[in-house]
């Protein structure tokens, strides 16, 4: 009986220690001095058979609603993709405005894309996202700018290799779940445009490995992964 209660008594500070298992994500979305920038060069299995290279660049450039910004852009070999702009305003990171096109689509203050702050492993974070049209540039008023996002705290790994053979420590994995409206109905999930994505952040270096599993026509299924990791002066 001494036994069993010894035993169980280590797996229940097992378990607790699992729950109270936490990590703070303001730690792994890079922040580059003034001047600088971080660069990872993906290869990527996207859309369909053909394979492309994307190059990820964190800078820190901009200011959205009075507030300097750091900045994530995405470039395929024919250019520049988009845009994401956050900052950590103290608590948490968030997603304030994306560059999509010759859109710059900034979100309402309360209804950012929510990344996070200090997590629990488990931790789900929804909230509605929705466009601010009056702040925001070569946006019109309409269903499409009302959505939804949840990031989902799945793991922290003490170390992680990513598929382009780079080993981490310290790797915290999300998965995220986004939706935005495609009719006035917006109605789930015929009536949404839906995305689910897992992310492996690792400390300081940002996003080292993506697995789109879902994802409206006319994209598909893909992965990508980083094999270089370099930080140079800030380019234009």
């Amino acid at each position: 009986m001494k036994r069993f209660i010894t035993g169980s008594a280590i797996w229940l500070s097992f378990i607790s220690s699992m729950a109270a298992q936490s990590v703070d994500i303001r730690n792994y979305w890079p922040q580059p001095a003034v001047n600088n920038q971080l660069i990872t060069q993906d290869y990527t299995l996207a859309w369909g058979p053909l394979t492309k290279t994307i190059l990820h660049r964190y800078v820190k450039r901009g200011v959205v609603r009075g507030n300097p910004v750091y900045r994530l852009d995405d470039y395929l070999s024919t250019g520049w993709i988009d845009a994401w702009e956050y900052r950590n305003d103290g608590t948490n990171i968030l997603e304030v405005a994306d560059f999509v096109g010759g859109q710059h689509i900034v979100y309402s203050v309360g209804n950012e894309i929510l990344w996070g702050g200090i997590q629990n492993i488990g931790d789900v974070l929804s909230r509605s996202v929705i466009v601010d049209v009056s702040a925001s540039s070569g946006v019109t008023a309409g269903y499409w700018n009302y959505g939804h996002n949840s990031v989902t705290y799945s793991a922290l790994l003490p170390t992680f290799t990513n598929d382009g053979g780079l080993t981490f420590s310290n790797v915290l994995k999300l998965h995220v779940f986004q939706s935005w409206c495609a009719n006035t109905g917006c109605a789930y999930p015929s009536g949404q445009l839906i995305w689910t994505v897992d992310y492996w952040f690792a400390p300081s270096v940002g996003i080292i490995q993506t697995d789109y599993l879902s994802a409206p026509a006319p994209f598909t299924a893909r992965r990508d992964f980083a094999l270089t990791i370099s930080e140079t002066w800030e380019t234009p």
